[in-house]
């Protein structure tokens, strides 16, 4: 998956490793029908366990990088 396609958002290039883009969009559109903004990453709270994965997948990954590498 590339990173730019994904404009360049870290979060969702991760979780869409783990649970398929698809999912991800599900998730996102979602969001941006309850929401409606989806520049921030509040719509990592609508992951939940209806969907395939792990809903905290991007916490366990993003435990291992320094936090200041990562653009939010």
């Amino acid at each position: 998956m590339n990173l730019k396609k994904m404009k360049d958002d870290i979060y969702i290039v991760i979780q869409s490793y783990n649970m398929g883009l698809g999912c991800v969009k599900k998730i996102i559109n979602t969001y941006d029908d309850v929401i409606n903004n989806s520049d921030d990453i509040d719509w990592l709270d609508f992951r939940n366990s209806s969907y395939p994965g792990d809903p905290d997948y991007v916490e366990h990954v993003l435990r291992y990088l320094p936090s200041d590498s990562i653009k939010k």
